[in-house]
């Protein structure tokens, strides 16, 4: 989840639906991730959920798991 700080006129929690596009932001954030050594290859990555949302609090959440016999 990408977090943005409220215009005026939204209220938190609400999806931001204007630039950056999500696939541009996941690409940095996967090529970031692999270069600060988090896994070898970001093409082990098998699930993605992508929300772009308004917060008072900004910045990036990230939640991972390992796959196990390729389940969550």
């Amino acid at each position: 989840r990408w977090y943005y700080k409220p215009p005026k006129a939204h209220k938190n929690e609400i999806y931001k639906t204007t630039a950056p596009d999500t696939d541009n932001l996941v690409k940095l954030l996967k090529d970031c991730m692999t270069a600060c050594g988090f896994w070898a290859d970001d093409a082990k990555v098998a699930l993605e959920c992508i929300v772009k949302q308004y917060s008072e609090v900004e910045g990036i959440h990230i939640r991972m798991a390992k796959l196990k016999n390729n389940r969550v």
